[in-house]
């Protein structure tokens, strides 16, 4: 018989044939696939856990560089380049930007657009 894990997972005994083993590998693959994350069938996850704030690039701040226009911004604090992910939005569309950016030091970071009228949401988590 498989051992239960937490949160309702299940493992396969060493030696077990895969009258046992298939089934107790389908089992976990839809509880993966069907989880919330809402605390009742996996662990909570809370966007206010991992999220380490938002920013804007804002239309007004661009500055010409060559064919481009860059900003420097500051990360929020106690945020680091090195272990932060960074993802902009279109603030006016809410379209996932893809925008290129590079560090300039552990807290501040440039980042470049070809539209220097849009202005950007940055999420950082």
């Amino acid at each position: 018989m498989p051992t239960n894990l937490s949160n309702g997972y299940k493992k396969p005994n060493a030696g077990e044939s895969g009258d046992i083993f298939c089934p107790v590998l389908e089992y976990n693959w839809e509880r993966v696939s069907e989880h919330s994350h809402d605390g009742s069938d996996s662990e909570l996850l809370d966007s206010t856990i991992i999220s380490k704030g938002s920013g804007t690039a804002a239309s007004g701040s661009w500055v010409a560089d060559g064919s481009l226009y860059k900003q420097t911004i500051t990360l929020p604090t106690d945020a680091t380049f090195d272990n932060t992910n960074i993802r902009f939005k279109d603030s006016s569309t809410e379209e996932i930007a893809y925008l290129e950016y590079k560090k300039v030091s552990d807290t501040t970071f440039d980042v470049w657009t070809n539209d220097n009228t849009a202005t950007y949401t940055i999420m950082y988590v």
